[in-house]
């Protein structure tokens, strides 16, 4: 099972995503929902760093393992960062609903 444990700031804004685990069924390399995973919070990563007025952290980890942390952003790419960030939950929820014993979605609000 891939967990994602989506973090978002009181501002609602995603301020930590962090991927773990496998889907079950096919052979390592070869399951469609490890690699639909993959590409989106590697896109998502992609777009916000290096980007100006984001303060990013994270990377993969160990094989099954992802983090994004989005420590400070500029009040002038908050819409960006917002964007991006609803497009990678959208992805994941999708795919926790067309594969739901392979990917679960764990949503929680900074207090």
């Amino acid at each position: 099972m891939i967990v994602v444990a989506v973090v978002y700031g009181r501002d609602t804004l995603l301020r930590r995503v962090t991927v773990s685990g496998h889907a079950s069924g096919l052979q390592k390399g070869g399951n469609i929902v490890c690699a639909e995973v993959t590409v989106l919070i590697r896109t998502a990563a992609r777009l916000l760093e290096g980007l100006p007025g984001v303060d990013l952290a994270g990377g993969p980890g160990k094989r099954g393992e992802f983090e994004i942390r989005i420590d400070g952003v500029d009040k002038r790419k908050l819409e960006y960062v917002k964007a991006v960030g609803d497009y990678l939950i959208q992805g994941i929820k999708d795919l926790q609903e067309e594969f739901p014993g392979d990917c679960l979605i764990e949503e929680k609000q900074r207090r």
